[in-house]
């Protein structure tokens, strides 16, 4: 079904039967659920410090817990606030944070996985595309930067494109 038949549908309808058919959907779907929640109490902070501390956990979990490492849960994090619509220089926020928690974790573990410094290559080109997209490149350029040095301090095989993605970014491209 498409938007002008949903249009359609809902037009068909009173407001008591769209207000049973919201609640219905609040309550069988756990994303409606989240989304509405979200937007009558919008507690993006809060939000952002669970996301913070669940992709924390994956590289450096509780108490002997085993490290599992997935770039999974930076991903599902990204996806989450872009859903409910919360700013994009905080969605840029938890994306760069994805990446500078796996710096330290390699750093710490001393990981010389090459895949796993493939896709945070990608994530970190994915993550510029996105501050470019928004406009807010300029805003998040030190922190960029930094993420370059410290790939290179960690001496992650793939340093080289790091610093390639960043310099085609911030210097070649114009804002």
């Amino acid at each position: 079904m498409g938007k002008q038949k949903l249009k359609a549908y809902l037009k068909d309808l009173d407001q008591a039967e769209i207000e049973e058919q919201l609640i219905e959907l609040y309550e069988t779907s756990k994303d409606v659920k989240k989304y509405y929640d979200f937007l009558l109490s919008p507690k993006e902070d809060r939000l952002v410090d669970e996301w913070k501390s669940k992709i924390s956990k994956e590289y450096f979990p509780a108490h002997g817990k085993r490290r599992k490492a997935r770039r999974s849960i930076g991903q599902k994090a990204v996806k989450e606030l872009t859903f409910l619509g919360v700013s994009s220089d905080v969605v840029a926020d938890v994306r760069l944070y994805a990446i500078e928690i796996a710096i330290l974790f390699t750093v710490e573990q001393k990981r010389s996985d090459v895949a796993f410094y493939k896709s945070f290559e990608s994530q970190f080109d994915q993550a510029l595309a996105f501050l470019r997209y928004n406009g807010i490149l300029s805003d998040f350029k030190p922190r960029c930067s930094e993420i370059v040095n410290r790939v290179e301090e960690a001496q992650w095989s793939n340093a080289a494109g790091f610093k390639e993605k960043y310099i085609n970014y911030y210097l070649k491209k114009k804002e």
